[in-house]
């Protein structure tokens, strides 16, 4: 069973694409690409957030996460970004434990 996330943002340019970058930072720097270990995960930000986003628009992202049963537990510095035309829509961190 997943996880619903949920994130409220505000744009902060035009932009006609939009690409999800999940990513989480363990103990000494090692950067996993989360979007790769993640079955379905789809990093088209058009696809949740529809394009263009125009600038001072407020948008809702939800993602039900699931976690493969073969993720070891670990603690990380979680780092999500969407990715627009001109540089970062969205960036946020979390500190947590990864656990299935």
């Amino acid at each position: 069973m997943g996880k619903l996330l949920i994130l409220d943002f505000k744009i902060d340019q035009y932009s006609t694409k939009a690409t999800w970058d999940l990513h989480a930072i363990l103990a000494g720097g090692i950067d996993i690409d989360l979007s790769k270990l993640i079955p379905g995960f789809d990093k088209d930000g058009c696809h949740d957030t529809p394009c263009p986003v125009k600038t001072g628009e407020t948008k809702k992202f939800s993602y039900n996460l699931t976690i493969p049963e073969t993720t070891p537990t670990i603690e990380a510095d979680i780092k999500a970004r969407l990715i627009g035309d001109s540089g970062d829509i969205f960036c946020g961190s979390v500190h947590g434990h990864i656990v299935k």
